[in-house]
């Protein structure tokens, strides 16, 4: 693992060493996420918070718009699952 830290560090990767895990960053870039690799397992992931911007939306209480909200949240957010008893249903969001 260290020619690979090496490496990022040489092309400008900041790196930070935790008790667990490694931190990769791209410091002119944070945006872009982290790099986490676990030196243990080798287990190598991916993290970042990805925003998108949707609106705004002018009228909410007009039932297309409403409908047409609704439709994009539940399209991103994917299948609610309810627990009721022993069984589950599931409430699938729209494709789209």
């Amino acid at each position: 693992m260290d020619k690979v830290l090496r490496r990022l560090e040489s092309m400008g990767f900041e790196i930070r060493k935790t008790a667990k895990e490694v931190l990769i960053i791209n410091p002119s870039d944070p945006d872009t996420g982290t790099a986490v690799l676990n030196p243990s397992d080798g287990y190598l992931s991916w993290e970042r918070t990805e925003w998108s911007h949707w609106g705004p939306f002018e009228n909410l209480d007009d039932d297309q718009e409403a409908q047409l909200v609704t439709d994009t949240i539940a399209g991103f957010l994917g299948t609610v699952r309810h627990l009721t008893g022993s069984s589950s249903q599931q409430t699938p969001g729209p494709a789209l």
